[in-house]
């Protein structure tokens, strides 16, 4: 999940419930301010038998992932063709002693790819956090002043690890973006996903060698990210949820405070301006209603559990310009 939009109107206003305590926005509901981050104080209950109650979430992901090891960097001397992410049962000791966590940090910022970061200029808030962390190896490079710069880690999703596996099997002389991939500055690479070790070796190793790309390797144990399905399923039982919601999880394992930037749910701002789908690339022209793309997701109840999210205080939503 790299953004969210929506073009569908709804009303404003709230339902208060409480059910032992649990408190959710009201499904019929679709909140949205034109405040520097979303600041809800009326909340209703969110439907779902085994669903998870969000005060607790914080508790959930400290208990699930002591010491951040959802997330486990290889050391800079370990070969990517040694690697086995976690994958192969006779080398987990190895593994154990070749990898490292991330320490805690005070500020995390976890910046999407919505359109609404155009003209946003929250590029030096984004920098301003101790720990930030992006989607799918975006470009920086023409929009420093909207999406910052600094970069500490980077998601990578199925489809792209997908596709840099294609080009090092066709042995493809370009990439798309390749410019992008320079900016990685030496930063984590992170597939939290479950492919084979095989394929991620050769799509890695071939973007190191005959790219020259800088950066570090990072991964989720299997266990773990059993953990984090389970975890996330609770949230919302009823849809499939994102990478977006997987990373704010991720997040909640290392930092104190999350923000989150480029995550919104229409195709227009606050004061109607109409917000193309990528602040960059292909998309970056493409103003229609997200619910016109064919997807899994469900974006509507997505954005009510963000929103839900950031009435508790679990992460702050960033909706508008900085300045």
């Amino acid at each position: 999940m790299s953004e969210y939009r929506n073009s569908t109107d709804s009303s404003s206003g709230f339902d208060t419930r409480n059910e032992h305590n649990r408190t959710y926005i009201d499904e019929k509901e679709n909140p949205i301010t034109a405040n520097h981050t979303h600041n809800f104080t009326r909340i209703g209950k969110m439907p779902g038998k085994n669903a998870l109650p969000l005060l607790n979430l914080k508790a959930m992901v400290a208990k699930s992932f002591p010491n951040g090891r959802h997330i486990r960097i290889y050391n800079r001397d370990v070969p990517i063709d040694n690697m086995t992410f976690g994958q192969v049962e006779a080398m987990m000791e190895w593994e154990r002693e070749t990898t490292y966590t991330i320490p805690r940090q005070k500020t995390c910022g976890l910046v999407g790819n919505g359109g609404i970061l155009l003209n946003s200029s929250c590029g030096n808030d984004i920098n301003s956090n101790d720990f930030v962390i992006r989607f799918n190896i975006p470009e920086i490079e023409h929009f420093v002043k909207d999406v910052g710069l600094k970069t500490n880690l980077t998601l990578v999703n199925y489809e792209l690890m997908k596709y840099l596996h294609r080009a090092a099997m066709r042995h493809a002389n370009k990439l798309e973006r390749l410019r992008s991939y320079q900016f990685l500055n030496d930063s984590i690479l992170w597939y939290p996903g479950t492919l084979s070790h095989n394929i991620r070796r050769l799509a890695l190793s071939n973007l190191k060698s005959k790219f020259h790309i800088p950066f570090r390797v990072a991964y989720t144990p299997t266990f773990s990210a059993n953990t984090s399905f389970h975890l996330i399923k609770r949230l919302d039982p009823r849809h499939r949820l994102t990478a977006g919601i997987n990373t704010i999880v991720a997040a909640l394992s290392i930092c104190d405070e999350v923000t989150i930037y480029g995550f919104y749910p229409r195709n227009y701002d606050a004061s109607g301006r109409k917000l193309p789908y990528h602040y960059y690339g292909k998309f970056s022209n493409v103003t229609e209603d997200i619910n016109s793309f064919k997807t899994p997701h469900n974006w509507e109840a997505e954005f009510k559990l963000l929103t839900v999210m950031q009435a508790h205080g679990i992460m702050k939503w960033v909706t508008s310009k900085c300045v």
